[in-house]
């Protein structure tokens, strides 16, 4: 499972949820409103723990747990 928390720009906490990795990609994506392609070493295991930039929606840090 990997825990899931995005925040807005201004570094608030705006939600935080769980997933699998088969659909992380798509709820990122999803987010964002584009793809993120910095998600790749996330998706293969090389990293436990990620930033992820979601333009003007924030950012997201994501991690294994």
């Amino acid at each position: 499972m990997i825990q899931v928390d995005v925040y807005r720009l201004d570094r608030q906490l705006d939600r935080s949820f769980e997933t699998d990795g088969q659909t992380l990609y798509a709820t990122m994506c999803r987010i964002a409103g584009a793809r993120i392609e910095s998600l790749a070493n996330f998706m293969l295991g090389e990293v436990s723990v990620m930033r992820v930039d979601l333009g003007r929606e924030g950012f997201a840090v994501l991690e294994r747990i």
